[in-house]
């Protein structure tokens, strides 16, 4: 589907800046477009009407210019700029990410979503020193790791049995876990409830 927006400019491409700007809820300042290429017999100063298709506005964008009685089609090259969360430092598979907040063009993102940067986040693969980070290339950072030595808890009524234990996957406050029972050897599924303490459903 096609927005129509139509803008009070001298030029197509001030037009062109001014609608990607109000659709991508930026300031106009934060909008770069590139040459259109030559609009044959385009008045010199004109009310252009911009229509803008819904999806995505960055990179090379066909749109539709209009004044007066002269229309054009044409594939805009667009970049809108944003604060977004980057990687403080280069890291590696596995590694935390400190970010920090910088201004990135839309081009880097190639369609991926940024990360909520008050979570903590560990790299899935290598990220360079200021380079966006987005969920594509990122795992949350677990409460616990996989392999650590938790506590396994059991209650019934009043009376709680506990074991020592062994994470098979990485916890999660509140979610699901694999655990090895390593006085049974026997593997276990339970919820992991926080401070290193895996608890089993009542039976």
């Amino acid at each position: 589907m096609i927005g129509l927006m139509l803008l009070f400019a001298f030029t197509p491409a001030e037009a062109l800046r001014d609608a990607v700007a109000r659709q991508e809820a930026v300031p106009a300042a934060d909008v770069e477009i590139g040459p259109l290429g030559t609009l044959a017999g385009a008045p010199a100063e004109a009310e252009w009407s911009v229509r803008l298709p819904d999806s995505r506005l960055c990179g090379r964008v066909p749109v539709v210019l209009a004044a007066g009685t002269h229309r054009y089609t044409v594939t805009a090259p667009i970049t809108v700029w944003r604060e977004l969360p980057v990687a403080s430092a280069a890291v590696g598979p596995g590694a935390a990410i400190t970010l920090q907040t910088a201004r990135v063009p839309c081009t880097l993102l190639r369609g991926e979503t940024p990360v909520d940067p008050t979570q903590s986040w560990e790299a899935a693969v290598s990220i360079a020193a200021g380079a966006p980070v987005t969920q594509a290339r990122v795992h949350t950072t677990p409460d616990v790791a996989k392999g650590s030595n938790v506590r396994i808890e059991a209650t019934a009524g009043a009376l709680t049995v506990a074991a020592p234990g062994q994470l098979l996957q990485d916890g999660f406050s509140g979610q699901k876990v694999s655990v090895l029972n390593l006085a049974t050897r026997a593997v276990l599924v339970g919820t992991y409830s926080g401070n290193n303490i895996v608890t089993l459903a009542a039976p």
